[in-house]
């Protein structure tokens, strides 16, 4: 074959190299059950850590679909005891048993819709549509490794770009963000260009402090108009220029600022 490259064992270790991961706890054993009770319709039990915690907690849930996301294992479930969809790392369940108990609230079809618009560990059943700006450069690694299976990019003038996600969740968008900044920046909606403004001034204020505590961020604000954004973004054209202020508003103004003494607030 034209251009096949051999290597032989003795020349592997010098021209290849390999960059290990943690090794996840789950192993063969935990996805064949896990697909049998997936294929057979019944519900599971195991015991689950969450990330933030310290203690194992017992989780009864209908599983509907195994699901791969940024180098994790999940299964998306239905969480009897939450009642609601939940997504959960194999590397953080054990001891899984499967229950004599039918999966009844839900589908694998529902399961893959909701897994389709997650990114990453966490997802909602609402979805949002948020938009993006991208420089030069992150718009062209966008194009070459995409973000989202939704994502559309409209390229601007410059070779900067759009982005255009459909998302169930931004928890996990937020990071991926954080990790490309300065080069992007939150047009829609206006709750995640509060939170992402709120992380850069903590961050900020955590470097200059060299504080080593948690630190619980506030919620972020419902969303409203953000028309500064788009004035910097897009050209004056697509926007409404802002007029100078009436002159006779502009004088009131002023004599409110004289001192009452003065004949010229007359």
């Amino acid at each position: 074959m034209k251009g096949l490259v051999k290597v032989s064992a003795d020349q592997w270790d010098e021209v290849v190299q390999i960059q290990e991961q943690k090794k996840e706890l789950c192993g063969p054993e935990q996805f064949d059950l896990l697909a049998r009770a997936i294929s057979m319709e019944l519900a599971i039990c195991f015991q689950y850590l969450k990330p933030t915690e310290q203690v194992w907690r017992q989780r009864k849930v209908e599983p509907y679909l195994l699901y791969y996301s940024l180098g994790i294992w999940y299964v998306v479930s239905y969480d009897l005891g939450a009642r609601g969809w939940r997504k959960f790392a194999l590397a953080r369940m054990k001891d899984t048993e499967i229950l004599p108990l039918a999966s009844i609230h839900g589908s694998t079809r529902a399961a893959r819709k909701l897994a389709d618009k997650g990114m990453g560990a966490f997802f909602s059943a609402k979805t949002e549509i948020v938009k993006l700006w991208l420089d030069t450069k992150a718009a062209w690694f966008a194009g070459q490794t995409p973000w989202h299976p939704s994502q559309k990019l409209e390229a601007r003038p410059g070779g900067s770009a759009v982005m255009t996600l459909e998302v169930s969740g931004t928890q996990d968008i937020v990071r991926k963000i954080m990790e490309w900044c300065p080069d992007v920046l939150v047009l829609e909606p206006s709750s995640l260009l509060h939170e992402v403004e709120q992380r850069l001034r903590v961050g900020q204020q955590r470097h200059r402090d060299r504080s080593f505590e948690d630190i619980n961020l506030q919620k972020p604000e419902r969303d409203r108009p953000n028309q500064s954004i788009r004035k910097v973004i897009f050209p004056k054209s697509e926007t409404k220029a802002a007029g100078p202020k009436p002159l006779r508003r502009r004088a009131k103004s002023v004599r409110r600022r004289l001192p009452e003494a003065s004949p010229l607030r007359r």
